[in-house]
């Protein structure tokens, strides 16, 4: 690390093997007077703290003057262990130091370099790769680093400039350059961090511990940083998780909220496709039976695919290529017969719309470990999307009853035809029908619903022409998305009713053979 010493030496007393043991590798600050920078020292908790004027500071390390007239008393050896109370501007911290160079003179006065270490005389060196924070860390993908810039609080007109590496839930590690000197353990650092598909959010931390960073790629290195996250709340918790689960170490919603991160908008992390291949098939048909089992609703003896499977487009959501939601899609022709047929006779209710002109919607699924996130709205934008490229008007399925008030919310229609399943725990279910141009239009749809739901779809399918205009329809349009900040503060009760405590695994489930016909 030679080339980190071509600076300009305004200062430098000491040969240049000797400020390396100091500050390698760093070259250090000078500090002059009225500059801020204030050092207290003592060498036993029972001794007063002396002030002492800095000559050069680092992350790693500092060099003291000590004054003939002013320390008269004071007097050091190499591999002392003293305590150092450093003050940057209105930022002070404490730090336990070793004496590494000892009274070296200058002119009439002498100069010790410190360097920071941990308690019990262990040299602060390179970061030794070990994980001392106590929440489990989550590495960042190198290609999609979160970065951040803060002002220095101890320099005027100064920023540091980072890149984050990993995160936990309280807790960051960064990386920035060689060249930002004045930064201490205690520092607190106001940043703006900038997270991708995400947003930029304020964020405090506090410096924990600074290592040098060999890189690779770099013959300079960095500055490793361990940092505390002092302003945690849910909108951060929910960017962190977010980004996590998009751009971090492999993890599923289960797991990052195990460790206290939850992730709020999943569906930016998923890839939406259809079945093509067996393989994929055999995918579909391991979830549902995972979802189903786990839920209680089918046991392991069940069974999870059909005749039906055979002509419908089953929608598939992965992240990271592993299958967490599908949903299939049955488009038939007046002659077929329904799914649903086995349960009731179509033509004994003349309120049904032609076959024709529906889309019979059943088996939708998502994995447990990727549950309470929006995976469910975002299965159910792709399939209403497909819809509308279609050209058909309704979908059909059904839901079991203490799933309705969702699908009600989402402008769904129950018709008042209900059946059992004697396959799945005898539970009843309500026939849904909903009017997709009618749903989009926002009438008969909760707005905070359409706002989470349908306002980026509409927003698609209008740019796109895949629906004919309607003046009265682009005028509730735009109502809704006027009051889209208003609603967001509610999103969390619209995805997770009160009523709806486990979540749904089921939406228009298709079932076996009906116990019970009922119609009222």
């Amino acid at each position: 690390m030679k080339e980190a010493y071509n600076e300009k030496k305004t200062f430098s007393i000491l040969p240049e093997e000797q400020i390396e043991i100091i500050h390698s590798p760093f070259f250090p600050a000078d500090v002059r007077k009225g500059e801020g920078v204030t050092a207290y020292i003592r060498t036993s908790s029972n001794e007063k703290w002396t002030e002492i004027r800095v000559w050069r500071f680092s992350p790693l390390g500092v060099e003291l003057l000590v004054e003939k007239e002013k320390h008269s008393s004071l007097s050091f050896k190499a591999d002392q262990s003293v305590d150092i109370k450093i003050k940057l501007l209105k930022q002070e911290t404490e730090f336990e130091g070793l004496v590494i160079l000892s009274e070296i003179k200058h002119q009439n006065n002498k100069l010790i370099g410190v360097r920071w270490c941990h308690r019990g005389n262990e040299l602060k060196k390179s970061w030794d790769g070990v994980n001392r924070r106590k929440a489990k860390r989550f590495v960042c993908h190198e290609r999609f680093l979160p970065t951040g810039t803060a002002g220095n609080p101890s320099r005027f007109n100064d920023f540091i400039v980072f890149r984050i590496c990993d995160f936990s839930k309280d807790g960051i590690g960064l990386m920035t350059s060689l060249r930002n000197k004045f930064i201490v353990e205690g520092m607190v650092l106001n940043t703006q961090i900038s997270f991708p598909l995400v947003g930029n959010f304020p964020v405090d931390i506090k410096i924990e511990t600074c290592r040098f960073f060999e890189s690779q790629n770099s013959s300079e290195g960095y500055l490793w940083i361990g940092a505390s996250i002092l302003n945690q709340s849910k909108v951060l918790n929910h960017a962190i998780a977010d980004y996590l689960f998009q751009f971090g170490s492999e993890a599923s919603i289960a797991e990052l909220r195990a460790e206290g991160l939850k992730v709020k908008k999943a569906s930016t992390a998923l890839e939406f496709g259809c079945v093509r291949t067996k393989e994929d098939f055999v995918d579909v048909i391991n979830l549902r039976k995972l979802a189903y089992t786990g839920a209680g609703k089918i046991s392991n003896e069940g069974e999870f695919d059909d005749i039906f499977d055979a002509r419908a487009r089953i929608i598939t959501a992965r992240h990271r290529g592993n299958l967490v939601g599908s949903i299939r899609l049955i488009f038939h022709e007046d002659g077929d017969d329904l799914e649903h047929e086995r349960f009731f006779n179509y033509r004994d209710f003349d309120s049904l719309p032609r076959k024709s002109d529906l889309v019979e919607v059943t088996r939708i699924c998502t994995h447990p470990n990727y549950r309470k996130s929006d995976i469910l709205y975002a299965l159910m934008k792709e399939m209403t999307l497909q819809v509308v490229q279609s050209g058909r008007k309704f979908v059909l399925g059904s839901a079991e009853e203490k799933l309705m008030r969702l699908y009600l919310s989402m402008g769904y229609k129950g018709e008042e035809i209900y059946f059992e399943h004697e396959d799945i725990n005898n539970i009843k279910h309500q026939l849904l029908i909903g009017h997709v141009p009618t749903i989009l239009s926002g009438k008969g749809v909760d707005v905070k619903v359409w706002n989470e739901l349908y306002k980026d779809l509409t927003e698609f399918i209008n740019n796109n022409d895949f629906l004919s205009d309607d003046p009265l329809t682009n005028v509730r349009q735009n109502t809704y998305r006027i009051l889209s900040p208003f609603t967001k503060i509610l999103t969390r009760g619209v995805r997770h009713p009160k009523s709806l405590k486990k979540q749904a695994t089921s939406l228009l489930q298709g079932s076996e053979q009906p116990k019970v016909l009922e119609r009222r």
